[in-house]
């Protein structure tokens, strides 16, 4: 797995891409990771998922609670 921050010249004309916190990782989001990498493989698209350093929520000041994970640790 390649990690990497994104640039303002990145460009996607050749992927696709599930983007979510991903939190811990339930049933639900291992159903859309599953589908990503389905629909790209059908396309022949690279399958890449793009996850939120700090979460979106704190930066916006809407405190949700305790997260189930790092940011390192949901990188595992």
């Amino acid at each position: 797995m390649i990690v990497r921050r994104l640039s303002e010249t990145d460009t996607f004309n050749r992927n696709i891409a599930c983007i979510g916190y991903f939190d811990g990782v339930h049933r639900g989001h291992q159903e859309l990771i599953k589908e990503t990498v389905t629909e790209a493989s059908k396309r022949g698209l690279e399958a890449h998922l793009i996850t939120f350093d700090p979460d979106p929520y704190d930066v916006i000041g809407k405190k949700k609670g305790e997260h189930l994970n790092s940011f390192r640790r949901r990188l595992e």
